[in-house]
């Protein structure tokens, strides 16, 4: 999956919410598990408009490929109706 200059600025942001993995090794080999947990963590209007800068295709993505753990039930549902009915 191909992310544009502006979306690996928005990963490297993001990175913060997998704190545990080093940042530059999980953006290069697992980026979408970066996206999921800004999916899932991402609690102010700010980081949320934010997250909304990268591209449908990559959200839907990161749902599409998210591993147990990466997203919580209230997460998963919250992102899923508006990318897959009004994208």
């Amino acid at each position: 999956m191909h992310f544009s200059d502006k979306e690996q600025k928005l990963l490297e942001h993001f990175a913060h919410y997998v704190w545990w993995e080093k940042k530059d090794e999980l953006i290069k080999e697992n980026p979408l598990r970066i996206v999921a947990a800004a999916m899932r963590d991402a609690n102010d209007f700010n980081e949320f408009k934010k997250l909304c800068e990268f591209d449908d295709e990559i959200l839907k993505e990161a749902l599409r490929r998210a591993q147990a753990g990466w997203l919580d039930r209230k997460s998963w549902y919250f992102w899923l109706s508006p990318l897959w009915k009004f994208c």
